[in-house]
């Protein structure tokens, strides 16, 4: 019996996936760009599909997410003579991809809890935040050393060392997420709305123009779905 009913379940989950390739394939394109990634945080929201009849817009108000593919960089600008010398030595760069089950926007205190320590060298270690788990669902989580190991430094023909940057590449097969969390409901012809993805990007570094300055964090993001 017990069998059966996960048999069942299984088919159901396939017949819903079978229906919705049968819709039309839309995507949306989101970049994202900090000039210092720092211990603050940014948060950036990736399924901001707006109103439309293209290719690249919603017929309604509710969408199905299929997949969302992330590519960038994180680099220390050596070009930029006002803030090279604040680079940290070393700065990790902390990001992560989750689905915010509610139609405010999140904080970065709905994410990680940051009320164990205060250093910034702590900033990208911080637990996930446990009393607002019911709100999200994480995607993706990685994080990066970024070294301020250039040499040679000119404005015209810097040369980087191995570890001065690093390239971003994830591919989150959203299919495998039960379908009522991966249906965006937007409200009536607005932004606003259920289940949209989300990203934040941290660093253990401090926000210009103080000293132990971050990297630029430079990401394009293409999210795969279909009007419901």
């Amino acid at each position: 019996m017990v069998g059966g009913r996960r048999f069942r379940r299984l088919n159901r989950r396939g017949l819903q996936n079978f229906v919705l390739n049968l819709n039309e394939k839309k995507f949306y394109d989101e970049f994202v760009t900090v000039t210092d990634a720092n211990k603050d945080g940014s948060m950036f929201c990736l399924t901001d599909i707006p109103q439309g009849s293209s290719v690249i817009t919603r017929v309604g108000d509710k969408v199905v997410m299929r997949n969302l593919i992330v590519r960038g960089r994180i680099f220390y600008d050596w070009t930029d003579s006002t803030h090279r010398t604040s680079y940290g030595p070393e700065v990790r760069v902390r990001i992560l991809i989750f689905i915010w089950k509610d139609d405010t926007d999140p904080d970065v205190d709905d994410l990680v809890d940051s009320s164990t320590s205060f250093f910034t060298i702590d900033a990208c270690s911080f637990m996930l935040d446990h009393d607002r788990k019911v709100k999200r669902k994480l995607l993706w989580d990685h994080t990066y050393d970024i070294k301020n190991d250039a040499f040679g430094v000119s404005s015209y023909n810097p040369v980087y060392g191995t570890g001065s940057a690093a390239d971003v590449k994830t591919y989150i097969d959203l299919s495998r997420v039960p379908l009522p969390l991966r249906t965006i409901n937007f409200a009536a012809s607005t932004l606003t709305g259920v289940n949209k993805i989300w990203m934040l990007i941290k660093a253990d570094a401090n926000a210009r123009p103080g000293n132990y300055s971050g990297p630029q964090v430079r990401i394009n993001t293409r999210l795969s779905y279909t009007d419901a």
